[in-house]
């Protein structure tokens, strides 16, 4: 299926992507691929199918399905993928167009999309069939959700061959195994060719994987024992700033958060945030933790209830709160891609944030000055990116390093509370852990943080902890 010989990737400024990779994956075989955020996982994938973006050049050789890709022009190619490839992308989000409904979705990359059971390729990726109904758009769905519908998306498409990119990423326990279990299904059934690219060793322990390491744009083979283990993480700092321990930052009272005509997704809604308190809201994929996080920072419809920052009563809608307010109350979005400006490097939209977010005393800082140029740098090398990435967009990167791009310019804005949905969920383990340090300095500072995450190992790093549970908010630490 597919066949990499000394094959290299270079961007338009000459950065090497990947390195003399060899690669064969055969017919109905299982192979994954391991290694840090922005090692190249997804290049090489977009390499070995013939999707390369504009301004990324491959040189060796390359065949897909038994085709020398070095022949065929960009419609040839195009035509080549969609006979035999199909791609579940890491950002399901950005892949699936937020503007057509559930079914239209399902059936999209199928030969013959009228033969298509849309409530039986819900059913077989775990969502009611409910969902098929009602025109309910994907952009209505919450990140797990979403994720699902393009897997069935992708199967419905009767591919030789499934490339899956996180497939697990930001599902909760359960939908995981589920999802795991169904792709070890459906290549067993159908004689799949599968290539997965994750994080998550138990997911390619599961499926039997084949297991390839990138690291610096370099490729080797490991059995699947030696994919790198999550680490635990420290819960032996203090979880809860003492001076900041009693004052409430954020407060929720019987809020309701609800689409017009629809029922609401939360209901009755009480919460207490105090300052220096590393939390976490748990539940399942669709249970509404997101639209939670989205209400809070004036994103999605307030029905009925109240909500404070430090004490002061918020107004119901982004627009209708001052900046200083929106400064100080900041959501990292689950999906990277769609939360940055696409047309601008990442340099610029953190310069942006930290320009609006400083002090309103003194002289007026410029994005370009040097001063600013430092504190971009800074923000980027606390989250173990390279610096080169101020000057990318976030197309160039990869989905573990968009994630902390979005932790950078939310940062960047000097947060009382921060509010991170799945901001792990695509990271490396080290890159992980790098991340929750910074985010247990912050809290030792007196900010209050909100994880929204369905990862067993940070939860237990956390003081507080709610489920979000049938449209309630349930205390459980």
């Amino acid at each position: 299926m597919i066949g990499l010989t000394g094959v290299s990737v270079r961007a338009g400024d000459g950065r090497l992507l990947l390195h003399e990779v060899d690669l064969v994956v055969r017919a109905g075989e299982r192979h994954a691929l391991v290694g840090p955020s922005g090692a190249g996982k997804t290049t090489l994938v977009l390499a070995a199918i013939g999707a390369l973006p504009p301004g990324l050049t491959a040189t060796g050789r390359r065949t897909l399905d038994g085709t020398d890709l070095a022949g065929l022009g960009d419609s040839a190619r195009r035509r080549l993928r969609r006979r035999a490839v199909a791609v579940l992308d890491q950002d399901p989000g950005a892949a699936l167009t937020p503007t057509r409904s559930v079914a239209a979705s399902v059936r999209e990359l199928a030969e013959r999309p009228g033969d298509v059971d849309v409530e039986a390729a819900l059913g077989e990726v775990g969502l009611p069939a409910a969902l098929a109904h009602r025109r309910r758009l994907t952009s209505h769905l919450s990140g797990g959700q979403q994720r699902r519908v393009a897997l069935a998306r992708a199967l419905a498409a009767s591919p030789r061959l499934l490339v899956v990119d996180e497939p697990t990423a930001g599902l909760d326990p359960t939908t995981r195994a589920t999802v795991v279990d169904l792709l070890d299904e459906v290549a067993a059934r159908r004689g799949t060719t599968l290539l997965v690219v994750s994080h998550d060793e138990a997911a390619v322990r599961r499926l039997g994987c084949r297991v390839h390491r990138l690291e610096h744009g370099r490729l080797s083979t490991a059995p699947v024992l030696r994919v790198q283990r999550t680490p635990p993480v420290s819960v032996s700092r203090p979880l809860v700033a003492p001076a900041a321990a009693e004052r409430v930052r954020l407060r929720a009272r019987g809020l309701v958060v609800a689409r017009p005509g629809r029922a609401p997704v939360l209901d009755g809604v009480d919460l207490d945030v105090p300052g220096g308190a590393l939390c976490a809201v748990v539940g399942s994929s669709g249970a509404g933790k997101s639209s939670l996080a989205r209400a809070i920072v004036g994103l999605d419809p307030v029905r009925a209830g109240s909500l404070e920052l430090d004490g002061a009563r918020l107004a119901p809608g982004v627009r209708n709160r001052p900046p200083s307010v929106r400064r100080a109350l900041q959501l990292v979005h689950q999906d990277g891609v769609g939360a940055l400006p696409p047309h601008l490097e990442v340099g610029t939209a953190i310069a942006r944030a930290i320009v609006r977010g400083g002090p309103r005393t003194g002289p007026r800082r410029r994005i370009g000055s040097a001063a600013v140029k430092q504190e971009v740098a800074g923000l980027l090398a606390r989250l173990g990116l390279p610096a080169d990435c101020a000057s990318r967009r976030p197309d160039q990167l990869s989905g573990g390093q968009r994630q902390r791009v979005g932790l950078a310019r939310a940062l960047a804005c000097d947060p009382h509370v921060l509010l991170c949905d799945e901001t792990t969920a695509n990271l490396d383990p080290d890159s992980r852990e790098l991340v929750l340090a910074l985010l247990r300095r912050l809290v030792a500072s007196g900010v209050a943080v909100v994880l929204l995450t369905h990862e067993p190992d940070v939860v237990s790093a956390c003081s507080l902890v709610w489920s979000v549970e049938a449209g309630q908010l349930v205390r459980t630490r």
